[in-house]
């Protein structure tokens, strides 16, 4: 059973993590990731390796997700004011896919650390 309080948690402060860490450095956006889904891991108590790991992906794939819309909104409004034509758009949906796969890895990551966290208390 998937502890949904848990990967909402986790999505909330991978995006918030996210964002403010990338805007002290570029690089350290991945860092928000993983902590991502170490919380969720961490909220949920997960014993397992297993359940570390769904609720991170979980946490991990719905914030990449709203990151990623995030950024092709973005991407398809400055290709629309450039008269970029649909180019902004094919970027913004390259965008949302890249940043839902990243966030899948990253908070799997993250998740798989957190369980063994929980389980060395």
């Amino acid at each position: 059973m998937v502890n949904w309080k848990a990967v909402l948690v986790g999505a909330v402060a991978f995006i918030v993590l996210t964002i403010v860490l990338s805007l002290a450095h570029p690089v350290l956006g991945f860092v928000g990731g993983i902590l991502g889904g170490l919380i969720a891991a961490w909220v949920a108590k997960s014993k397992s390796v297993t359940d570390g790991l769904v609720v991170g992906l979980l946490a991990g794939l719905i914030g990449g997700l709203v990151e990623g819309i995030i950024l092709g909104v973005l991407f398809a409004a400055v290709g629309g004011a450039l008269g970029l034509g649909g180019f902004g758009t094919a970027l913004g949906v390259v965008a949302v896919v890249a940043a839902a796969i990243a966030g899948l890895v990253l908070g799997l990551i993250g998740g798989v650390i957190g369980s063994f966290l929980v389980k060395k208390k």
